[in-house]
């Protein structure tokens, strides 16, 4: 994997010398930066979730990415990112309108909540965010299985 010399990247790639496992490499690689810069970036989180989110969010993107990878390997080992980028992009907009029924649910339930009791207060409660690094967590874990399973979904039908 090339990290700083985008000449070099630019000549592998023209001269076709860039493997479905390098690109899976960098595909990764990106992922995990991305998590990295946008947990690390939440301000209203302590340090310490922070960090927890973090972790939980790098081990479930490389375990999720290895099997999804090899899942398309037990397949035919072809067309990773057509494959990745089409399914996830799909599941990920279903995903996207299951969670936003959630928050609208979730902020009836804590607005109700937090009218009927004064002392209750989710914004400056650190249980809430380690709450909410739970919920995330299993909600890409979920995500990530219905890639799985699209992915599976893929084997020929004869199988």
């Amino acid at each position: 994997m090339n990290w700083f010399n985008i000449n070099k990247l630019e000549e592998d790639i023209s001269n076709d010398n860039l493997s479905e496992k390098d690109g899976f490499n960098y595909l990764l690689a990106y992922f995990i930066l991305s998590t990295i810069a946008i947990v690390g970036g939440n301000d209203e989180m302590s340090w310490r979730v922070q960090l927890l989110d973090i972790v939980i969010q790098i081990i479930i993107i490389i375990w999720a990415f290895n099997a999804i990878y090899n899942i398309n390997l037990e397949i035919d080992g072809k067309d990773f990112f057509r494959r990745f980028f089409a399914i996830s992009w799909v599941i990920g907009m279903r995903a996207v309108v299951v969670l936003l029924i959630l928050f609208v649910i979730a902020r009836i339930i804590l607005r109700t909540l937090s009218e009927n009791s004064s002392t209750l207060s989710f914004e400056s409660n650190p249980i809430f965010d380690y709450i909410l690094v739970i919920f995330f967590s299993l909600f890409s874990i979920i995500v990530s299985l219905l890639i799985m399973k699209s992915f599976r979904n893929l084997k020929p039908k004869t199988q």
